[in-house]
C-alpha cells in the first residue's frame, strides 16, 4: 500500500493517492491526495520502518540495539530459514 500516515487531533489519516484504492469516502482515517505528495509516497512499510527508526533515535536507544532490530534480526531469519548469506 502506498501511503503517507499523518496525525489529526489525536487520529490518524492515512493520506493515499486519488482514486488508487477504489472509494474511501466512508473510512475516516482515509483522504485521498493528488499531485506532489500522492507522487513522492512510499510503500507504507517504509513509512513503518522510518519511524520506528526515528522513535528509536528519539528515545536514546543504542546503535547497537537498532542494528539488533534492523540488521541482526534479518540475518538470523534469513540464515534460519536456510539461506547461505556468505556472512559469518
Amino acid at each position: 500500500m502506498r501511503t503517507k500516515r499523518i496525525c489529526e487531533n489525536g487520529k490518524y489519516i492515512n493520506l493515499i493517492p486519488k482514486g488508487m484504492y477504489g472509494d474511501v469516502s466512508r473510512d475516516s482515517h482515509m483522504r485521498e491526495c493528488t499531485g506532489e505528495i500522492a507522487d513522492q509516497m512510499t510503500l507504507f512499510m517504509y513509512e513503518e520502518i522510518a519511524a520506528f527508526l526515528e522513535a528509536a533515535q528519539e528515545v536514546g536507544l543504542k546503535e547497537s540495539s537498532i542494528q539488533d532490530v534492523f540488521y541482526n534480526n534479518a540475518r538470523s531469519m534469513l540464515m534460519n530459514a536456510g539461506f547461505d548469506l556468505g556472512l559469518k
